[in-house]
């Protein structure tokens, strides 16, 4: 039952349901009455205000059979929990059960988590708040006081109003009790406090914990109260640490931070990070310390200790965060971003080869923030690759580490892909790992932009599985890569070079296609990938033709009646020649593909940020051609044009991601160019000096290797949703069949699929039902009785679902006898109220039939023998 709660609405008769399970309830059998209680406690969501069940669960709690007794306290919670009246009922029960002498200490226990679940008004929180507070001084064991603290500590952080006065109290009992193991609790239930409602801490509360800090000698203590502190400083309330000149938060930071004890010493430089960061953005100025500095200082020192010191559990820990650090401090201050490349670049040849990948690891996320920052390195990358390549034998640390470094070394030279075309040495590593981390490089390599690389790899794979999908699989990324390598060239080319390179690749890209298509599978349906690749073969076809359109300035001159027709179309343009009529023609193409790219875009709603990204930028670029083309060719020459800050590339995911470094810097080089053009531009003429600039303009922006967005290999969120419709016809392909002057109920039901991670990126709020119907002509009906195209009827509804069930109904009339199809479909509204029209569109087929011929015959024949 405990598996199946998000199922129990679809439960049609409940009374009978709850029925039969009740109806044990009076048997004489103690196991009987508590496997029946347990089971009504796991249905609670659904009879939560069932008075006989309330009277049964409170009969039970007095029995003295312990099986028994243990139930009904577990049904209590589960009712406690969804039942307002039942919980003000029950509280007075389960505190003179816990005051009572007769009941063991392991009951009173259990009775005692009950209270966490008592919020539901004001009146019953302050009620179970009184009388767990009278507990504290009258049962001063350890267990009990831990407790009584956790339930307070739940309690308080369900109805938050007594966020400040549970703090008081937890503060109180870690300067007060001896305990350890009370310190302890209390810290971490502060800790949940923390992050909870952290806006509900005083300036005072947290000098307390900054003055209790510099006085206990125990550093289990010190660390657990610095992650209460943290949790505080990554909220609004980091504006209630004291930063004056002399302040103690800061001076016991400057102790800890280069303590000998690891753990303590990394949590005290998170602590530090952020209060810097919030430092340098609010631009509060700390009198005789950077600490900005200071923190890089400690990272950087920390760094080298945990480096030098053997791997363990809690060292691994520390390093991350410091790494961590780092990134944040990077975020809001990109200059230091150097700084610590060059620190962790200095140790990947100087420790032992069990700490690289996470250096690595570092390394990547420092320079994914900027292109560039690891150039300086790549030598050092190159001899370490070689030193993991020189071992006889490759265990799976060293193929994951040559994997990271094969990543560091396409981020270096992510915008100059040709500066790795010679290297050896990294064909030789990755010819000395297994196949899967051979496939991980290539598929970096795609990411990257490093596609000469990835043609290696993928042509070498694709003959080593024994699937054929995952054999079209690799062989569509391989001619993938194949075209984009295509693309890429270190020295100038001439049109006609460009025009054959972009004709393979649109080649290469259509086998591309075709292996897609062959490697789906109902497990993997391969939508966005085939659309993705899709998409890139138009627009190299639309780059083809722009540049073939602009040839014919030289090719085709204008014809002798060229100004008669531009003078009774009223188009000065028309008389440049057929030139105007081709760029016209491939602006329309360009926007139509920029269309496509916004429809992909709304499909993938399980994509990474940087997707969207990736997707954004090219549906930016073909509008960027679009417009130029426009400026250019349209004889409305007033035609406005963003520029300065109002340009639509206000990209700034770009400049945060290496993948999508190149098509933003090709995209900003195009807009300026535009905008240089622009501003000169008055003559009402398409010369060769325009399409020229045409061309250049194009060259810029798709003439670049294509990095691969991460959702085309791994989707981390997966969310599906699966309809059902009813009624359903007889025989599967038939129509239903429906008088006219009837109408049709539809129902819709469905369920959200979700995968290991829900609500990573975003999560479903609302379901969008969109239910359209059309009459559709049959080939024997005459065309000129009936028009071409029906009218559509169209209805929508949005739904929320419940436990990731939903459902709708629809009312459709067809008056008019024919044919009518019906279709369904079903679109995501995240929590930003976004729309992602993710499907599944389902259809039907309804038959309307006119029964009035029929009807009149017999009406006449009636009212005959009546008169």
């Amino acid at each position: 039952m405990q598996q199946t709660q998000k199922h129990l609405d679809k439960i049609l008769n409940l009374d009978e349901f709850v029925h039969r399970l009740y109806a044990v309830i009076h048997s004489n059998d103690p196991v009987a009455r508590a496997l029946t209680l347990r089971t009504l406690g796991n249905i609670a969501s659904v009879i939560s205000e069932r008075k006989s069940i309330h009277h049964s669960i409170r009969n039970s709690l007095d029995s003295h059979d312990a099986v028994e007794m243990k139930a009904a306290i577990y049904a209590t919670g589960k009712f406690a929990a969804q039942s307002k009246s039942f919980a003000t009922n029950i509280c007075s029960k389960i505190g003179e059960m816990i005051q009572g002498l007769a009941t063991p200490v392991e009951i009173k226990l259990q009775l005692l988590s009950i209270f966490q679940h008592m919020h539901h008004d004001a009146q019953t929180i302050a009620q179970v708040w009184k009388l767990c507070t009278s507990l504290l001084p009258d049962y001063p064991s350890q267990q009990f006081i831990v407790c009584t603290l956790h339930t307070l500590t739940e309690l308080a952080a369900a109805s938050v109003t007594h966020i400040p006065e549970q703090v008081d109290l937890l503060i109180s009992y870690l300067k007060e009790d001896g305990r350890m193991c009370v310190k302890i609790s209390a810290l971490k239930d502060m800790e949940k406090l923390a992050k909870k409602g952290a806006h509900l801490w005083s300036s005072a509360n947290v000098n307390e914990l900054v003055n209790y800090t510099i006085e206990t000698p125990y550093i289990s203590l010190k660390c657990e109260i610095f992650s209460v502190m943290v949790a505080l400083a990554h909220s609004v309330s980091v504006d209630k640490f004291d930063l004056s000149a002399d302040c103690k938060v800061l001076q016991l930071c400057q102790d800890c931070i280069f303590h000998d004890n690891v753990q303590l010493a990394a949590i005290s430089v998170e602590l530090l990070s952020q209060i810097a960061i919030h430092v340098f953005q609010e631009d509060i100025v700390v009198q005789g310390i950077d600490l900005l500095q200071e923190v890089s200082s400690a990272i950087e020192t920390l760094l080298l200790v945990i480096c030098t010191a053997e791997q363990t559990s809690g060292n691994l820990k520390s390093l991350l965060k410091c790494f961590q650090c780092a990134v944040n401090i990077c975020d809001v201050s990109p200059d230091m971003c150097i700084q610590f490349v060059d620190t962790i670049g200095s140790l990947i040849g100087k420790t032992s080869n069990v700490w690289v990948v996470p250096l690595c690891t570092a390394l990547c996320a420092l320079s994914n923030k900027s292109a560039g920052v690891v150039v300086c390195w790549q030598t050092e990358l190159i001899m370490k690759l070689k030193e993991f390549t020189s071992q006889t034998h490759t265990n799976p640390e060293a193929s994951k580490a040559i994997g990271m470094v094969c990543t560091l070394l396409f981020q270096t030279s992510v915008d100059k892909p040709w500066l790795l075309q010679e290297d050896k040495a990294l064909m030789n590593a990755i010819d000395s790992v297994d196949f899967w981390s051979s496939y991980r490089i290539g598929r970096q390599a795609t990411r990257y932009g490093h596609h000469q690389f990835a043609i290696k790899i993928f042509s070498t794979l694709y003959n080593r599985v024994s699937s054929e999908h995952l054999y079209f699989w690799l062989v569509s990324l391989n001619e993938i890569s194949q075209a984009e390598n295509c693309l890429m060239s270190k020295t100038v080319r001439s049109n006609q070079e460009i025009i054959e390179s972009v004709s393979q690749a649109i080649t290469h890209y259509m086998k591309a296609v075709s292996a897609l298509k062959a490697s789906t599978i109902p497990q993997h349906s391969l939508i966005f990938q085939c659309e993705y690749a899709r998409l890139r073969s138009e627009v190299l076809g639309a780059h083809l033709q722009l540049q073939l359109a602009c040839s014919c300035v030289k090719t085709s001159p204008p014809p002798a009646i060229a100004a008669s027709v531009a003078a009774a179309t009223r188009d000065e343009l028309q008389k440049c020649g057929r030139v105007v009529m081709q760029i016209r023609k491939c602006s329309r193409d360009f926007k139509c593909l920029a269309d496509q790219y916004g429809a992909l875009y709304q499909s993938v709603f399980d994509a990474d940020p940087k997707t969207l990204t990736n997707i954004q930028l090219l549906h930016q670029a073909c509008l960027l051609i679009a417009q130029a083309i426009d400026k250019i060719s349209q004889h409305n020459q007033g035609i406005s044009f963003p520029t300065g800050e109002e340009d639509i590339l206000s990209m700034e995911h770009s400049k945060q991601s290496l993948e999508n470094y190149q098509m933003g810097e090709a995209c900003r080089k195009a807009s300026a160019l535009i905008r240089d053009f622009t501003v000169n531009y008055e003559e009402r003429v398409v010369s060769r000096q325009e399409t020229d600039f045409l061309t250049k303009i194009s060259n810029e922006i798709f003439l670049i290797p294509l990095c691969l967005p991460r959702f085309f290999f791994q989707a981390l969120q997966s969310t599906s949703i699966k309809l059902a419709i009813s009624p359903q016809p007889k025989t599967s392909g038939e129509p239903i069949i429906i008088q006219n002057t009837s109408q049709l109920s539809i129902k819709v039901e469905g369920v959200v699929q979700h995968g290991s991670r829900p609500g990573l990126y975003r999560k479903v709020d609302k379901i969008l039902i969109t239910v359209s119907s059309q009459q559709t002509r049959t080939p024997q009906q005459d065309t000129k009785a009936f028009p071409e195209t029906f009218p559509t009827t169209t209805l929508s509804q949005n739904v929320t679902p419940h436990y990731d069930y939903f459902h709708a109904q629809f009312l459709l009339g067809f008056a008019i006898a024919g044919l009518h199809s019906i279709t369904i479909e079903a679109a995501v509204i995240d929590d930003r109220e976004s729309l992602w029209k993710t499907g599944p569109k389902m259809s039907l087929t309804v038959k309307s039939y006119d029964d009035t011929n029929n009807q009149k015959p017999r009406s006449a024949f009636t009212a005959r023998f009546q008169t």
